[in-house]
């Protein structure tokens, strides 16, 4: 008997409880990716998104204009991310300032 790949996916990933993980981590690239397109060019590194808690994304900015910008845009980023990641348990944003970003964030 043959299945599809998309359903033995679900089913391994609800064995071994990481949906969430990989629900989170979705999230977390469509943030990053809507901030990317929406950051002036040359800025794109300025803004990541770096934790989802909660309902709350975190978005760590390496300066105070980045996280004025991105502020003003939650709500155009908040629907961006419910598009690509209709599951996603996101209500509100939050900037941190950060100094740089760890590798591998």
């Amino acid at each position: 008997m043959l299945h599809d790949l998309k359903s033995l996916l679900g089913d391994a990933m609800s064995r071994n409880r990481i949906s969430r993980e990989v629900g989170i981590a979705q999230t977390l690239v469509a943030a990053n990716e809507t901030v990317a397109k929406l950051l002036p060019p040359g800025r794109t590194g300025d803004a990541r998104a770096v934790s989802l808690r909660e309902g709350v994304l975190t978005v760590g900015c390496l300066n105070a204009p980045a996280s004025n910008f991105i502020a003003g845009k939650s709500a155009e980023i908040l629907k961006a991310i419910v598009r690509r990641v209709p599951n996603a348990n996101v209500l509100k944003i939050r900037t941190t300032i950060v100094t740089s970003f760890e590798q591998g964030v």
